[in-house]
């Protein structure tokens, strides 16, 4: 057999589990980089608006995660957040977030989009991103919700899974 041959017989070859394990978690991250690709058309923004304040609300933790687990999701998030254009949108910290809320508010408790939005209304943002983290067929599932604080409209809803935090952690920064 010739080296041709045999490169052609291995790529004809079934994939195996972690191929496609592999191909699934590039399916993810291509969907996750389509959702932000959306949430920037579902958000109008005129040249002349002020920059549009968006607020990232600690996840509601249903999969029981340490607390600091579940704040490096929503900081993910946040991150992603980042790639929008500066002069149109502004990503609220965490700690801005809570300069302006009473003390020993915690936004993981809130989990209904009333409180989301009220949330973002509170905080000054024009847009709140809420999330949900809990468990799915022995996988970890993330579940965010995209609301306009002036009309309380939901804007967009999308999910996120992954085997175990590092799964789930590569396909949100994607």
């Amino acid at each position: 057999p010739t080296r041709e041959s045999l490169n052609h017989s291995a790529d004809c070859r079934k994939p195996n589990t972690t191929e496609r394990n592999q191909r699934r978690l590039v399916n993810r991250a291509h969907r996750l980089k389509l959702i932000l690709a959306i949430l920037v058309v579902l958000i109008p923004c005129s040249l002349s608006a002020a920059p549009k304040r968006i607020a990232v609300l600690e996840f509601t933790n249903e999969a029981n995660l340490s607390s600091f687990e579940a704040e490096t999701l929503a900081d993910d998030i946040r991150e992603a957040a980042l790639v929008l254009p500066s002069d149109s949108y502004i990503v609220m910290t965490r700690e801005s977030m809570m300069a302006m809320l009473p003390p020993g508010t915690d936004l993981s408790k809130c989990s209904e989009a009333e409180c989301e939005v009220d949330a973002g209304r509170k905080v000054g943002a024009d847009l709140v991103v809420a999330g949900t983290v809990g468990r799915f067929d022995d996988k970890l599932l993330v579940r965010l919700k995209l609301f306009n604080t002036a009309s309380a409209a939901l804007l967009g809803q999308r999910s996120a899974e992954g085997r175990g935090l590092g799964t789930l952690r590569v396909s949100l920064k994607q």
